[in-house]
């Protein structure tokens, strides 16, 4: 089932340039090019990125793409991308978005010396007009992050944690037993992250900047409409229901 130690899984929509740029970021990656795959899930894009992927085929052993008929958001390619991976790990990464040259490394040392189910770390937006090693920590989180269960779980549910998955690796073993996936629709991964870190045993926090994020116009998180407060609103109603379900209240020692 795993042949290697991570899976990048890349929901890719119509954004051809930025996807060359991403592309180009883990191709110069320090790590070794046996060890990690590129999945890129086509989310029935109208701007094919198969010309960008052939660009990189040499330099990125391991890339493939998986084409969908139908584009129901970076949480059903994220699905996909999950279930054809065949890394013990799984790394969300955006088309639009671009990792440090020594994150993957960075990563695997990790994984390898502290066994975790979860490695969280801290990211910086990737402004052009200055060189890569003065771009600003952006997790606000970081100073109170907590392993305990009960601290994290009222963390997260007050709003207080960082609920993006692109910025959290986790072991694949977590999505698959636990059967978590990400529902269609925008804001998908608070409920996902809610839950891979309510069945996660051993979380790590890296202080180092391992993602790089393009503050882009028309982005997910820079564009407000029905659907996103619809999304949004929608994750915590299912974490709610999970909550009942699964007596977290009784972790939270409090009544819900």
């Amino acid at each position: 089932m795993y042949n290697v130690p991570i899976s990048v899984i890349i929901p890719y929509f119509d954004i051809q340039k930025e996807l060359d740029i991403c592309l180009k970021s883990l191709a110069e990656q320090s790590f070794s090019k046996d060890l990690y795959e590129v999945i890129i899930v086509d989310n029935a894009s109208t701007k094919s990125p198969d010309l960008i992927i052939k660009k990189y085929k040499k330099r990125i052993k391991n890339i493939k793409k998986i084409k969908l008929n139908n584009n129901k958001g970076p949480g059903i390619a994220r699905n996909i991308g999950i279930r054809k991976a065949k890394g013990f790990y799984i790394f969300f990464l955006d088309a639009d978005d671009s990792l440090p040259t020594y994150s993957l490394q960075t990563l695997y040392n990790l994984i390898s010396k502290k066994k975790v189910d979860i490695v969280t770390y801290n990211w910086a937006y990737l402004n052009k007009k200055k060189i890569k090693h003065n771009l600003k920590p952006m997790r606000k989180d970081y100073n109170f992050f907590t392993s305990n269960k009960e601290k994290f779980l009222k963390l997260f549910i007050s709003m207080n944690f960082e609920s993006s998955v692109i910025f959290t690796m986790c072991r694949k073993k977590i999505f698959i037993k636990n059967k978590i996936l990400f529902p269609e629709g925008l804001h998908e991964d608070i409920l996902v992250m809610f839950q891979i870190y309510f069945y996660a045993k051993k979380i790590l926090f890296e202080k180092k900047i391992l993602y790089l994020k393009n503050n882009r116009s028309g982005s997910i998180v820079n564009t407000l409409s029905a659907n996103h407060i619809n999304g949004f609103f929608q994750s915590w109603v299912m974490i709610k229901k999970i909550i009942v379900k699964k007596k977290v209240y009784l972790i939270l020692k409090t009544n819900y």
